[in-house]
């Protein structure tokens, strides 16, 4: 072979791996920034994620924090209405024969309609105890408060 063809063939051969090496490098840096935006897109979304879990677990807190007062406002509702519903319900134990007939004392009737007017407030405006159409102390027949 004579130097010429050598030559040639030298640089064919350092144009051709030149070529695979380009080649090589541009398939090697694609893939290496499709990797970089899929791993920055799964760090947004886990970010993403961690907010959408914090924030359940905010509204996991209010929703227990609500469900206590409401459970305190049950339970202060039932323990100042206890008295009156014993004495509502021994006054209809005393007439008990005259309701055959439909026939109720004044006085039953008046806890009644008071029983009515406290429903209709504490439906109204809740339980709270703490606003202007707050349901009222029980009182007795006298319309005096419990103690």
């Amino acid at each position: 072979m004579n130097r010429v063809t050598l030559v040639l063939g030298a640089i064919l051969m350092t144009v051709s791996a030149g070529l695979v090496g380009q080649a090589y490098g541009y398939a090697n840096g694609l893939e290496r920034g499709k990797l970089e935006a899929a791993a920055k897109h799964d760090r947004d979304l886990v970010t993403q994620l961690s907010s959408a879990i914090k924030a359940g677990a905010d509204l996991a807190k209010t929703a227990n924090a609500a469900s206590q007062t409401l459970r305190k406002s049950v339970s202060k509702f039932q323990s100042q209405y206890q008295p009156v519903i014993k004495e509502f319900n021994d006054a209809l134990s005393e007439t008990a024969d005259g309701r055959a007939g439909c026939v109720f004392s004044p006085s039953v009737m008046q806890q009644l309609n008071a029983a009515q007017q406290r429903a209709a407030t504490a439906a109204s405006s809740g339980l709270s105890g703490s606003g202007p159409g707050d349901v009222p102390a029980p009182t007795t027949t006298t319309g005096e408060p419990l103690r």
